[in-house]
């Protein structure tokens, strides 16, 4: 895996469900990057074998799935401000 595929705001086919950012992962052979949604990252947990905090930048998470293919996925974390807000 190595290209990183990084969701435009404006992309009506970008992954949007936990499920398929795993499928566009393994059918690309990329690491899909999206934006962070407790829903994401609740539905990526219950499916990755393993999962790190980058720095409180993003989440990485990764596993293989059923059929053996492995999968990439990056939650990017909001931005916070100087203030920390």
């Amino acid at each position: 895996m190595t290209v990183t595929y990084l969701v435009p705001y404006d992309d009506p086919l970008a992954p949007s469900t936990a499920a398929e950012a795993i499928d566009r992962s393994v059918s690309h052979d990329e690491i899909v990057s999206l934006d962070y949604t407790d829903a994401l990252y609740t539905d990526l947990l219950v499916a990755c074998e393993d999962n790190v905090d980058v720095e409180g930048e993003y989440e990485d998470m990764w596993g293989t799935t059923e059929s053996g293919h492995e999968w990439r996925v990056y939650l990017i974390h909001p931005a916070i401000d100087e203030a920390g807000r």
